[in-house]
């Protein structure tokens, strides 16, 4: 959904190229003029097939204005806070995440894109089905990775393995009425015990920040 506003644009423009070339095609000398004479069937059927071929993109968005709201919403509760957090504390540093748009795009964190679509070594490791969470361990201690950002039902041994047993949960962020994002709750964990305080005091004098209806939560 979060694509679909240039997605029904670029669909629009080509059938709207493609329904023009074909017109051409069909009635290739003076095609102007020829459309002026054209018997009011074949225009009829012309209108109606344009109409079927724009149907889909209109219901699309329909769908994408209705849950417009929500989820600029839920994007500015999760990753534009997200993406704030990480910029005023880890900023420059080595960061593992699974959902990297806003804050790679926000901040100028190292990100560890542990989905595989920012990372060779992962994306490799997925499509030669050896992707584990030895590798995950692996991946993050080579790039040096601090803290990680994640969706826990991501990784459930079944699409993406489990996380490192020894990386240190220290605070999760719950949305509720999620509509658009990848997981209600997100998960801060330090990738090593011995920085798990000081996450946990950078996360509690952030929390004071959050917007009122997001959800704050300590294991």
């Amino acid at each position: 959904m979060r694509y679909e506003a240039y997605l029904v644009a670029l669909g629009t423009l080509v059938i709207a190229a493609a329904v023009n070339e074909s017109v051409r095609n069909l009635l290739p000398v003076g095609y102007a003029a020829s459309l002026q004479v054209c018997a009011p069937r074949q225009l009829l059927a012309a209108a109606v097939a344009l109409l079927i071929l724009l149907l889909p993109l209109a219901q699309r968005a329909a769908v994408g204005l209705t849950f417009f709201g929500a989820a600029s919403h839920n994007i500015f509760q999760q990753q534009f806070q997200m993406a704030a957090f990480l910029h005023n504390n880890y900023d420059g540093a080595s960061v593992a995440a699974n959902d990297i748009g806003a804050i790679t795009f926000f901040t100028h964190v190292d990100c560890l894109d542990l989905f595989g679509l920012a990372n060779r070594t992962v994306a490799a490791a997925r499509l030669n089905r050896n992707y584990t969470t030895s590798v995950i361990a692996t991946e993050a201690e080579r790039r040096g990775a601090r803290i990680a950002v994640v969706y826990d039902n991501w990784f459930d041994g079944t699409n993406l393995p489990h996380l490192p047993a020894f990386w240190a949960a220290v605070e999760k962020w719950t949305v509720d009425r999620n509509v658009i994002l990848g997981g209600s709750t997100v998960t801060f964990y330090a990738t090593h015990l011995a920085d798990a305080d000081d996450l946990s005091r950078r996360l509690r004098a952030f929390d004071r920040g959050l917007p009122r209806d997001v959800g704050v939560s300590r294991p």
